[in-house]
C-alpha cells in the first residue's frame, strides 16, 4: 500500500467511521460505542452524513464525537 496525501487539508472522516463499523464492529453482537476525535472537517468522503447515521443505527453503534478546534 502507498500513503497518499490529499489535495485538501483534513480527512475522510465519515468514510473512516463507516469502515470501522464494517470491519471491526460487524461481528460483535449488542450495542457498541465509537469515540471519534474530530475537528468536524470532512474532505472527500463518498458517504453522506445521513447514510452514516443510518448505518450507525442499523448496526446498533453509538458514536460519540469529541470536538477539537484546529487552526
Amino acid at each position: 500500500d502507498q500513503l497518499k496525501i490529499g489535495e485538501e487539508p483534513g480527512s475522510i472522516m465519515r468514510q473512516a467511521v463507516s469502515r470501522v463499523i464494517e470491519t471491526s464492529f460487524k461481528t460483535l453482537k449488542g450495542r457498541k460505542a465509537l469515540i471519534v476525535l474530530t475537528d468536524g472537517k470532512d474532505f472527500g468522503s463518498f458517504i453522506t452524513k445521513n447514510e452514516l447515521l443510518d448505518q450507525l443505527q442499523e448496526t446498533d453503534v453509538m458514536a460519540y464525537a469529541i470536538f477539537y478546534k484546529t487552526g
